[in-house]
């Protein structure tokens, strides 16, 4: 990114950029903190950010303030949702002293150097807002501004799946971390499940390759007796017409491993259209094959873990005559339409549109009837211009719905769609015939199947048993005492003491100088750990927690210094159960908000007992016989 010129006067200067990697009640996923020192703390004009933003963020809705830095935390939020980033909460701005102001707001994992880019470039911008500066200077600012969005665009959730996964556990309460890249984990320890897009860590590669390979996927599902067209991988248009004078018109031609409707040509009816859509085809791979054109509506059935739970009809792009425009404006005013559903594709004129138009005895200068509809693809991508539409489950023939569930259970998918070609979805394919299409090893499924999804994988929310506990003299012993029961009933525990981190009775962690935040995000993060049991040090303050809810606090030692005092009263507001030995009469700070357990003598075996108390009420399958 290109350095900016220095700005001979500023009114805001960015002091200090920092990550905070953890959460908490206020900020439930990670953030940043910015501290900004602004000499001129007057608002730059509404019309004027408008103005600026009409291109890179024609939604800008600025506040109603009259101070700077708000206005700069505001853009900050707006730019970052714009470059896809999750936004779960607002930025909190506080003042502290002498001008300055403590400013933290959602960060993603993994992109603070481009969040930390944007913000600089946002301060850079109004600076030079401030001493009205020229008109290329500004233009330069805007262009630092595109830069570090596109910067952190590439770090942002990709494609349609993954942002609603995001926001639906956020929604439902379950703990999301990034790993790298697109793959997020969704739940801690032994209860989290880990994807991207929608394959899960479950999902077995050797299914996901057969179900990339349409040929391999039609001729296994033949196998098993499931309705499939007739279908032949070819070398050439010889292939091919071999394949006709055997079965006849009309055929499908696609590459047999390509997703997304790419180089597939529908319903052709002549050698000249084979050998055109043969030569298409192999421009987006060498693996051809041709098979029979299947009559019927497209319905994609979503399977999950062996049921379906959403049946969606989809058709092929078209567009609704209003009796005045011609078809072609009625197609570009479909494609400007920034209402269409997200994933959908714009309707792109080619020789298979053309043949339709014609076919339905029209041209692109005709002008539809008011609610005529002219077809204008064969093939049912959303991703080509195609619509969706949801069916209820109750209105889908049985037959049909085992149908798709058993072509899923042989690809042996846990997630996975079914693309079905059936005259009516209300009646069993049994009668009326149907074709198995496709069967989508990562399908697109829409904004509101994570929640259905997630029901089934996250009962207890994908949460396990955290303890956290401040060590005293006398923690070795209750220590050693729940560390030996947990192997006996079978429990993981994730322990974070002395620096390291232990699983079961094993360090996993060679470095003796860990902090607790360190600690917990390794151990949250391993599919191993059935709890979390974390020695308090001032990191789970300062970069956040790994997790929003404590399930017990143990303070088995005397507070004397005033750092302690403070880590208590931030863990205490995020524990649902205290069991301390305080003084309160001795600290009157401590004695607001929720109260403590009894104070009590302390006493390991108590302590050890409490613990396990946690953890049997979490896995009461995994108690033994004493």
């Amino acid at each position: 990114m290109d350095s900016p010129a220095p700005i001979q006067s500023q009114s805001i200067h960015l002091q200090e950029f920092r990550v905070i990697g953890g959460v908490t009640k206020v900020f439930p996923q990670p953030t940043a903190s910015a501290i900004l020192l602004v000499s001129d703390d007057q608002a730059i004009a509404e019309n004027v950010l408008q103005d600026l933003f009409k291109g890179l963020l024609p939604s800008l809705r600025m506040i109603q303030t009259a101070k700077l830095v708000e206005q700069i935390g505001s853009l900050n939020v707006q730019l970052s949702a714009r470059a896809g980033a999750p936004q779960f909460c607002d930025s909190k701005i506080a003042p502290l002293a002498n001008g300055t102001y403590k400013m933290i707001f959602p960060c993603l994992p993994g992109a603070h150097q481009a969040s930390a880019h944007l913000l600089v470039a946002i301060v850079q911008l109004f600076n030079l807002l401030k001493v009205d500066a020229e008109l290329e200077q500004r233009q330069d600012a805007m262009k630092r501004i595109q830069q570090a969005v596109q910067a952190l665009l590439a770090e942002a959730p990709r494609g349609i799946n993954t942002m609603p996964m995001l926001q639906t556990a956020h929604k439902m309460g379950i703990p999301w971390y990034r790993l790298i890249g697109n793959i997020y984990q969704f739940g801690q320890g032994r209860r989290s499940y880990r994807f991207d897009s929608s394959i899960s860590d479950v999902t077995p590669h050797l299914s996901v390759q057969l179900a990339q390979n349409k040929f391999l996927t039609s001729t296994l599902l033949r196998q098993q007796g499931l309705p499939v067209a007739q279908s032949k991988l070819v070398g050439s248009v010889e292939d091919a017409m071999q394949f006709v004078q055997q079965h006849g018109y009309p055929v499908v031609v696609k590459p047999c491993d390509r997703d997304r409707g790419l180089g597939v040509a529908c319903k052709l009816e002549s050698p000249e259209e084979i050998a055109a859509a043969f030569e298409a085809a192999r421009k987006h791979s060498p693996h051809i094959m041709i098979e029979t054109y299947v009559r019927g509506e497209d319905h994609r059935i979503h399977v999950f873990n062996g049921k379906a739970y959403r049946v969606r009809h989809r058709v092929p792009a078209q567009v609704v005559g209003d009796g005045k425009s011609k078809l072609e404006q009625l197609i570009a005013q479909n494609n400007a339409n920034a209402n269409r559903t997200a994933g959908t594709g714009v309707i792109h004129v080619d020789d298979e549109s053309l043949k339709l138009i014609s076919q339905q005895k029209m041209t692109l200068q005709s002008i539809p009837s008011k609610g005529q509809i002219v077809k204008l693809k064969v093939i049912a991508n959303v991703s080509a211009g195609g619509t969706s539409y949801e069916v209820p489950l109750d209105e889908v023939h049985p037959d049909n719905i085992y149908l798709a569930e058993r072509a899923v259970a042989t690809l042996k998918l846990d997630l996975a769609a079914v693309d079905l070609l059936i005259p009516d979805i209300r009646q069993s394919w049994l009668d009326s015939g149907a074709a198995i299409c496709e069967v989508n090893s990562k399908p697109q499924f829409g904004a509101d199947a994570p929640a259905k999804i997630f029901a089934q994988l996250f009962p207890q929310r994908g949460k396990i048993p955290v303890i956290v506990f401040f060590a005293g003299t006398n923690s070795h012993e209750w220590l050693g005492a729940v560390q030996h029961q947990a192997i006996q009933r079978g429990i993981n525990l994730g322990i974070a003491h002395h620096g390291a981190a232990w699983i079961g009775s094993r360090r996993v962690t060679q470095d003796g100088q860990l902090s607790a935040f360190q600690i917990a995000e390794i151990l949250v993060k391993d599919t191993q750990v059935d709890a979390l049991l974390i020695a308090a040090d001032p990191s789970l303050m300062h970069n956040g927690m790994s997790f929003q809810e404590i399930d017990l606090l143990l303070v088995d030692r005397d507070l004397k210094e005033q750092a302690e005092i403070d880590l208590t009263l931030f863990l205490r507001s995020h524990c649902k159960l205290l069991l301390d030995n305080l003084d309160y009469a001795n600290l009157p700070k401590l004695s607001a908000g929720p109260q403590s357990g009894t104070a009590f003598e302390v006493i390991p075996s108590m302590l050890a007992e409490e613990v396990m108390n946690i953890l049997d009420e979490q896995y009461p399958a995994a108690k033994v016989s004493k």
